[in-house]
């Protein structure tokens, strides 16, 4: 589809529209035009595509609700709740399973659950004193935005490289301490690294293989031939080499060439 609707070239006598934009995903275009310019005969055509960062699913995590939460009232209903009741069990997890669903029901009343979406993902290397100093950074370039003053401006230069400089060092820290932590467990360590580079770990599984003879479908007969075809390889490709091979060095591999040249 062409999306442009007005003449891209005008003259006194005509007004044609030869420069054009041509998409076969309309949807994927947030606007587009036609920009008059004096430089040329032809004007400005132009189309603005929408690109936008996937968003992940979001996570959903429960939470209490403390807006209508009054402290009096839920230490009074804790005081007036029927503790004496659960003296009477003789058993100590009948009595603790009956003194939990008294205090969670007290609880449930002042501070109900919910469900809350997380749609970004969290930066845990963002501690309370990175974020106190980007928040006097965000603080001094509004200042500076209004005032124009050079102090100002030079205020918030100052701020934003201590801000980028302790954001680096906070970051540099979290990983580092994650990496040490997951020392000899690469399956954790490959996941830090993923997360640090952004790639996203998709689980992959494997329902069904192909080999020369047949058809496997069951997680064991895959498991079973995936395992026989990779502890095989070693001495199957061991096996491949000339004896010859074997006594030589890696030196007996490069090629010497004269030590001379000229231009």
């Amino acid at each position: 589809m062409q999306v442009l609707n007005e003449p891209s070239r005008v003259t006194p006598k005509t007004k044609t529209l030869i420069d054009l934009v041509i998409t076969n995903s309309v949807e994927s275009l947030s606007h587009s035009g036609v920009y008059p310019l004096a430089i040329s005969d032809h004007n400005l055509i132009y189309a603005v595509r929408k690109i936008g960062i996937p968003r992940g699913q979001p996570r959903l995590i429960e939470t209490r609700n403390f807006t209508h939460f009054n402290e009096s009232k839920f230490k009074s209903d804790l005081i007036n709740s029927m503790w004496p009741l659960i003296a009477n069990f003789q058993n100590v997890n009948d009595a603790w399973s009956a003194w939990n669903d008294v205090f969670i029901g007290v609880v449930d009343k002042h501070m109900p659950c919910r469900i809350v979406k997380i749609r970004n993902k969290p930066s845990p290397w963002l501690n309370s004193n990175v974020k106190q100093v980007m928040f006097k950074r965000d603080c001094l370039k509004k200042k500076a935005s209004k005032s124009c003053s050079p102090e100002d401006w030079a205020a918030y230069r100052q701020q934003r490289n201590l801000a980028n400089k302790e954001i680096r060092h906070s970051k540099k820290c979290f990983y580092k301490k994650q990496i040490e932590e997951a020392s000899g467990d690469q399956r954790a360590t490959w996941k830090i690294l993923n997360d640090l580079m952004g790639k996203q770990s998709d689980s992959i599984t494997v329902s069904e293989l192909r080999t020369d003879s047949a058809t496997l479908t069951r997680p064991e007969e895959i498991a079973d031939f995936l395992n026989c075809h990779f502890t095989t390889m070693g001495p199957r490709l061991a096996s491949e080499i000339p004896p010859d091979q074997f006594n030589k060095k890696p030196e007996d591999y490069l090629k010497k060439h004269s030590p001379s040249f000229q231009f």
